[in-house]
C-alpha cells in the first residue's frame, strides 16, 4: 500500500485547518495514522469475505442477468475512484507519481467490489494517481481470490 509523504495534503485538509487548529500537513499525518490504524486492526474488513459471497453470489448473478447483462457469471462491479490531493512537495519524483494525467491532477487511487445491492465488497488502495485500473486490479489479485470462491 502507498502512504504519501506528509506533504500530500487533500484539498478538504487544507480547507479544513482553522476548524481542528492544526496546519494541514499535521492533519494529514494525523489522518494517514488513524488509517494504518484501521487497517492493521480491520484487515478482514478490506478484504474478500468467503462465506458471504458464497452465500450471495447466486442471487447477485441472477440479479445481474435478469436486467440484461449479458455475463451469467457477474456477481459485483468494479470501480476505481480518484481521491483529489494538493500536489505534493518535495522531490519532483513524488509529483510524477502522484499526478495522473488522464485526469489531469494530482491523486490518490482506490478500487471496489460493488455489489448489487450497494455493498461494497472489497476495497484495494490507496496508490498512486498514475496507476492504471487493470494494474490495481492485478496487483488485488482479486481474480485468484475470486476464482477460489466462485
Amino acid at each position: 500500500m502507498y502512504h504519501p509523504p506528509a506533504t500530500c495534503v487533500s484539498d478538504s485538509l487544507v480547507r479544513h485547518r482553522k476548524r481542528f487548529g492544526m496546519h494541514s500537513s499535521a492533519l494529514s499525518e494525523v489522518f494517514w495514522e488513524v488509517l494504518t490504524s484501521f487497517e492493521l486492526h480491520n484487515r478482514r474488513l478490506l478484504s474478500i469475505r468467503p462465506n458471504l459471497l458464497q452465500r450471495r453470489a447466486n442471487l447477485y448473478s441472477e440479479c445481474i442477468t435478469s436486467l440484461g447483462a449479458p455475463l451469467d457469471r457477474c456477481i459485483g462491479f468494479l470501480d476505481c475512484t480518484k481521491v483529489r490531493m494538493t500536489r505534493p512537495g518535495g522531490r519532483n519524483l513524488n509529483q510524477q507519481c502522484a499526478y495522473s494525467g488522464h485526469k489531469r491532477m494530482h491523486c490518490l487511487i482506490y478500487q471496489t467490489i460493488t455489489t448489487p445491492d450497494g455493498l461494497i465488497f472489497s476495497l484495494y488502495g490507496p496508490e498512486t494517481g498514475c496507476r492504471h485500473d487493470m494494474t490495481l486490479f492485478n496487483e488485488s489479485q482479486w481474480e485468484n481470490q475470486l476464482a477460489d470462491v466462485l
